[in-house]
């Protein structure tokens, strides 16, 4: 069990090593954060649920266990990417992803996406990609930057599908959401924290000096998304479910204007308008 863990932080190293910076700050911070919000809302759980333990097994620690491990890996792939590409990139590809977990979801499970659906999927996806060229920052990139960042990107892709796939199974065993939110991020915090030692890193000087505001926001939204992630899959399309996530980068934007002030223009609100009322409407029809 632990041998995945080991080559998670063997590569960690060797990249930091590469790159001459660090690769896991981002992570552990949006972990730390994310964690505290998880753990007061399983805390308040207890108060209308009392089985969060039920079907927690050896074997589901063990997928969950997998599952922070490719979560850590894919990360570290993406930010090796957003260092060579431009949001505008990264974004459409990213979000390309939703068309083979459908295709996935209708093979293993047999989870029909009716026309209507995939069309308002599609809208998201050219919604989503035109809110990313409009929010992106400009960034001059060689050929081979390009190449280098592709190549990061779709490794960071092909896993994360693995990663929705697997999340999808442990779902299917009846591990209580709360539970599996708490073990997940804790999981994956600790050893991103393991990594930053042994890339000679000190936790709580990274703590003390990558805090903002930005990166408090982004744990909101994943950690409350993480909550949402495994009953929405064992209900719906598991592809879907990648387009009703364009929501939470939509909501993402959105909070940072009303919180942080950022400026927006006119289309940016109709566009986060439309990934909305899309996704909303495709939860209704599943």
């Amino acid at each position: 069990m632990f041998i995945p863990y080991i080559a998670v932080v063997v590569l960690c190293s060797v990249l930091y090593k590469i790159n001459k910076k660090p690769v896991t700050v981002t992570m552990f911070m949006v972990d730390l954060w994310g964690l505290v919000l998880i753990t007061v809302i399983f805390a308040l759980s207890f108060i209308f649920y009392d089985d969060h333990f039920a079907n927690f097994t050896w074997e589901a620690f063990g997928l969950l266990t997998a599952r922070a491990v490719i979560g850590v890996i894919s990360f570290i792939f993406y930010l090796q990417a957003i260092k060579h590409l431009p949001l505008a990139v990264i974004k459409p590809v990213q979000m390309l992803r939703m068309f083979p977990l459908i295709f996935l979801g209708e093979i293993i499970w047999g989870d029909v996406v009716t026309l209507t659906v995939l069309l308002l999927a599609i809208v998201v996806f050219v919604s989503g990609c035109l809110l990313a060229i409009i929010k992106g920052e400009k960034k001059q990139t060689t050929s081979k930057q390009y190449f280098i960042g592709l190549a990061w990107l779709l490794l960071f892709v092909v896993i994360n599908i693995g990663a929705s796939l697997l999340t999808r199974h442990i779902g299917g065993m009846g591990v209580n959401v709360f539970t599996f939110a708490v073990a997940f991020t804790l999981i994956g915090l600790v050893f991103e924290g393991l990594i930053l030692i042994g890339t000679k890193q000190n936790p709580l000087r990274v703590i003390k000096e990558n805090w903002n505001d930005k990166i408090f926001i982004g744990a909101s939204v994943d950690s409350i998304w993480l909550l949402f992630f495994v009953p929405l899959s064992l209900v719906m399309n598991i592809g879907l479910i990648d387009a009703i996530m364009v929501s939470a980068t939509a909501l993402t934007i959105l909070a940072s204007r009303i919180f942080l002030k950022e400026k927006m223009r006119w289309y940016s609100y109709v566009l986060i308008a439309i990934i909305l009322g899309c996704a909303v409407t495709i939860g209704i029809l599943n």
